[in-house]
């Protein structure tokens, strides 16, 4: 009971929450103030479109909006025609998911879907045209107020939170070597399990890479909007790259890494980098697999040294 209450004191509420609850009221306050009708899909379009980023926000609000705007279409022709009918409701359906994947809409289908039953099942005749209006008054007000706040209000730093990304993974790089590598040429023997390990950490680090590369993308489309600094962007491109690299010989030599022989220039190279290492079987009887594993640390090595430059 008390691991459970400390947690939950630990606990800290993120921006976003803050944001996203500064969105919901205001949407509220404005509606109340101009005496509008029900708020609902004004507040729901401002917490869906409150995105990590700009960018992001943009693209859910531009979604939500569209599907708004197509299912109202669809079922004010729809309900127009026989408002309730199942046979029309179900070819209604058809044609937005269709419209949807033609034009690669994919995120606006369920809002389409929901929007069209709505109307084809609570409004009827000329009523549908003004409530098919309001939807998309209402969900353009509620994307507005979300992207103004997300936009004003501590807007998602990328440059931090990629930087800190590249040194975690730099550092779980200097850890592979420390662990594993300087430990063989150190104590002459591998840990247990030396390579399952080894495959964990790698694996460790390709979630890393994955979630990294999904953050520089949106970075990228953010850095277009707003015309930054283009050479802040191609530095990170290249540390990037050099990342990738440097897992990809990992990967590599991952199967192979215990009890493996340290040539002469790794051995100097590891030293210069600041690891522990004693000398053990440097350019003594190195097989085919010591030399393609020598290759791969080589390369690896350097690619550290670029990195901690």
């Amino acid at each position: 009971m008390k691991l459970k209450e400390y947690r939950l004191l630990d606990y800290k509420i993120g921006m976003r929450t803050y944001k996203t609850s500064l969105a919901v009221f205001i949407c509220i306050i404005v509606y109340q103030i101009a005496h509008w009708e029900n708020p609902f899909f004004a507040v729901i379009g401002a917490i869906l479109s409150m995105e990590t980023s700009i960018i992001s926000s943009f693209k859910v609000g531009r979604d939500r909006l569209m599907g708004t705007a197509l299912g109202a279409i669809v079922g004010l022709g729809f309900t127009l025609i026989s408002p309730r009918d199942a046979l029309l409701s179900a070819l209604g359906m058809i044609i937005i998911i269709t419209i949807c994947n033609i034009f690669h809409w994919n995120k606006s289908i369920s809002i389409a879907g929901v929007v069209f039953i709505s109307i084809m099942f609570n409004i009827g005749g000329l009523q549908a045209i003004q409530y098919s209006i309001n939807r998309i008054l209402d969900t353009s007000i509620g994307i507005l107020i979300g992207l103004a706040i997300n936009f004003l209000i501590a807007p998602y730093n990328f440059e931090n939170s990629i930087q800190r990304q590249l040194s975690s993974l730099n550092k779980e790089f200097n850890m592979l070597i420390e662990g594993y590598i300087c430990t063989y040429v150190k104590e002459n023997s591998c840990p247990k399990d030396c390579c399952k390990l080894i495959n964990r950490c790698i694996g460790t680090i390709s979630d890393g890479l994955n979630q990294l590369k999904g953050e520089l993308k949106e970075y990228l489309d953010e850095i277009k909007v707003q015309q930054a600094n283009q050479q802040r962007v191609q530095d990170i491109i290249v540390t990037l790259e050099i990342i990738q690299e440097t897992y990809s010989h990992f990967k590599v030599i991952a199967p192979i890494v215990c009890e493996r022989k340290v040539n002469e220039l790794n051995f100097e190279k590891l030293e210069s980098l600041g690891f522990v290492v004693h000398r053990y079987y440097c350019n003594e009887n190195l097989n085919s697999l010591d030399m393609i594993y020598n290759y791969h640390l080589g390369i690896i090595l350097e690619n550290i040294e670029l990195l901690d430059n």
